[in-house]
């Protein structure tokens, strides 16, 4: 059964090797072109290595062609992603940044409004040093000072600044999200801050595609806001209909996520899939073609590529809209072509073109959204045969939800934590009301020109999207609804994938031996839970977090943390939310009722005493000691200026540690006063939280 499937599915077999060779680069990368063409031509050699035999040894060796064929390909995804790598050029600006004070940069999409900045996104096309200047290209981050001068910024400006680019750093913080890790996949590798003074807008002005798109988008969304007068129903419906999520509440939508919906609203392949699969189930309803299969498929391609141009085609809904017609095509074609080809060769597709899309959870998720439902729909389905139509569709749609979730489960709890237990019902409700909110948003912009006829449509719209939002937040408040406060690792994501594969061998195959495998798998899964929980008892933890601004420390011992700070990071949700919270769910630690740890506190100090060491944190150099007092760990904390002088007559700590709510423009200063003492010194905001554990 298997030949006759890897001989249907040839791109099933290349993608594989295709997204090692991508992840080899991911963790092991060389940005230099010849040392992988040499790869690619010894795997080459291999391959070819059976052809000179005798005709009798070709038997013999011929799986050289198979190890061959798959190293050549694994080369070929890890050389897309060299290629990919802006350091390949000579012209990328971060090879040459710091020779020049000045660059030309190009808006590439539209400012987001931050809490104290504006970012954008920028090409960096030039740079500059008074009459000198060099043609330079890569992106960047910028973030602006906030001033009414912004707001003749658009997309495709050439604004000239001040050359103050920086390297985009991890924050340490334990179990956080690694905003700068993701960047660089993204290749964008630096960031700028820049003030009103520091930067000019040219004559300058260039449009493409992209900023093309932007325009629809923002097109639309005025359409919306014109005729759904309702703000909070507004955003919804800007979000399902284009994906433009920056007017959502963070409530509203954590209510979505916390329900398992946050898909709906977050524009993705579902709602691709509801476009595609919806017109080519109603075409092919029509008589005329019924008898033209293949016209009815290519209108549905078109008029979903149509809704695609419609939202602005950002990369979740092009990626999307790629994988359907892909499939579209493949049943046009091949009729008996499996589906899992032409989703491979969709992949492969997409991948030569951006090999970074691999890590994209969107990416990730659709894919394998999709995979599991064709799998596993028409298994469930089955197995409960439904006379009654109502009930028939209900089940369907049932079947749809759960089989959706099979392989993209373990991914849901590994990036987001959280898994909605009730997702069933509100799947239930909201994939069919958002279905038709959805049809009525296009027609609404369809006939916009109409207003009486755009008033009744963006009103009905408005009400739909109100009841739909009472329904979230009932079911999202029902106790245990969502089971949080989950973590695992990359190893335990796989072990899970591992068996989830096993399993469902076992059970369309009756192969008793994969299941064994797959308890083998969750046995290793809980051994692996097991022995964290049982390390962790065993560990004393000390974490000084980055937190800009905020000085945070925090104790970890066994199953429980100690933070003095806890009230100042309890007020800044930010901090509460995405520092402290992934990282106390990474080392699985809860509040303590007793306190761990000792604590003094005196004027402009506080001494702790955790685990055998001794650690002092100095606000200011109010107080003074008769002799230098022993210290492992001196935390350096809210001060302008330290002295290297006063530090040697009251301390001799074994290491320095200067947190982030240190002023960024004094850390220098205080650093290079200290060195006089010849004491490590870690300086948090420039190296990421620092964590220690013995």
């Amino acid at each position: 059964m298997l030949n006759p499937f890897w001989k249907q599915s040839p791109f099933v077999r290349f993608i594989l090797p295709f997204i090692l060779g991508i992840s080899l680069f991911n963790y092991f990368p060389i940005v230099r072109v010849m040392p992988v063409l040499y790869a690619i031509a010894l795997v080459l050699v291999l391959y070819a290595i059976p052809f000179f035999l005798a005709d009798y040894k070709k038997y013999t060796f011929r799986y050289l062609h198979g190890i061959g064929l798959f190293l050549v390909i694994g080369c070929s995804g890890y050389a897309i992603c060299v290629l990919h790598s802006p350091f390949v050029s000579s012209k990328f600006y971060c090879s040459h940044v710091k020779e020049y004070a000045y660059a030309l940069v190009r808006i590439n999409a539209e400012l987001e409004e931050k809490e104290k900045t504006y970012k954008a996104t920028v090409d960096v096309k030039q740079l500059l040093q008074q009459k000198e200047s060099i043609p330079t290209n890569g992106e960047a981050i910028i973030y602006f000072q906030k001033t009414d001068k912004l707001l003749n910024l658009h997309t495709g400006d050439y604004i000239l600044l001040k050359n103050k680019f920086t390297d985009l750093k991890s924050s340490g913080n334990p179990g956080a999200f690694d905003y700068a890790k993701y960047c660089h996949r993204n290749n964008v590798y630096q960031s700028a801050f820049v003030r009103e003074s520091e930067w000019r807008k040219t004559t300058w002005h260039t449009e493409d595609l992209a900023s093309y798109f932007e325009k629809l988008n923002k097109k639309t969304r005025v359409i919306l806001q014109s005729y759904i007068r309702d703000t909070v129903a507004a955003s919804i419906a800007e979000a399902l209909l284009i994906g433009y999520r920056k007017d959502i509440d963070k409530d509203i939508w954590q209510s979505y996520s916390n329900t398992g919906i946050v898909h709906i609203i977050a524009i993705s392949g579902m709602h691709m899939s509801m476009i595609y699969m919806s017109i080519r189930y109603l075409l092919l309803l029509l008589p005329f073609f019924k008898k033209r299969k293949n016209m009815a498929l290519w209108f549905a391609i078109i008029l979903m590529w149509c809704f695609a141009i419609l939202t602005g085609v950002p990369p979740s809904v092009n990626r999307a809209a790629v994988m359907f017609t892909f499939l579209g095509v493949g049943e046009m074609i091949n009729k008996k072509m499996p589906v899992y080809n032409n989703l491979a060769a969709s992949a492969f597709v997409l991948l030569c073109c951006n090999p970074s899309w691999l890590w994209d959870v969107g990416f990730q998720l659709s894919y394998l959204a999709v995979l599991s439902l064709v799998i596993f729909y028409k298994p469930f389905v089955d197995k409960m045969v439904i006379t009654n139509k109502i009930l028939n569709a209900i089940w369907e749609m049932i079947a749809i939800t759960i089989a959706a979730q099979i392989l993209t489960f373990p991914f849901c709890i590994y990036y987001f934590h959280q898994f909605p237990l009730l997702f069933i019902l509100t799947n239930l409700v909201a994939v069919p009301a958002t279905t038709i909110i959805l049809y009525a948003e296009i027609i609404l912009v369809a006939f916009h020109w109409i207003p009486p006829l755009a008033h009744w449509i963006g009103f009905a719209i408005s009400i739909s999207i109100q009841g739909l939002n009472q329904f979230v937040f009932f079911i999202g408040h029902i106790p245990y609804a969502v089971w949080t406060g989950i973590g695992i690792t990359e190893w335990q994501l796989l072990v899970l994938v591992i068996f989830i594969v096993c399993i469902s061998v076992w059970l369309f195959y009756k192969r008793i031996i994969y299941f064994v495998y797959a308890v083998c798998c969750i046995l290793f899964f809980m051994f692996s839970v097991d022995y964290a929980f049982m390390k962790s008892f065993q560990t004393h933890r000390m974490i000084v977090y980055q937190m800009p601004k905020q000085k945070s420390i925090e104790f970890n011992y066994g199953n429980e943390f100690y933070s003095p700070d806890e009230k100042e990071i309890l007020s800044n949700p930010k901090n509460s939310n995405y520092v402290s919270a992934p990282s106390r769910r990474e080392y699985h630690v809860t509040k303590m009722d007793s306190s761990i740890v000792e604590l003094a506190k005196k004027h402009a100090i506080e001494l702790y005493f955790f685990g055998g060491k001794k650690m002092a944190r100095i606000h200011s150099e109010a107080f003074n000691c008769k002799t230098p007092m022993p210290i492992d760990i001196l935390i350096v904390s809210e001060t302008n200026a330290i002295h290297a002088s006063w530090i040697k007559r009251n301390f001799d700590p074994n290491q320095i540690i200067l947190d982030s709510s240190i002023p960024f423009w004094k850390t220098e200063s205080i650093k290079t006063e200290l060195a006089a003492l010849h004491i490590p010194i870690y300086d948090v905001q420039a190296s990421g939280a620092w964590v220690m554990n013995w």
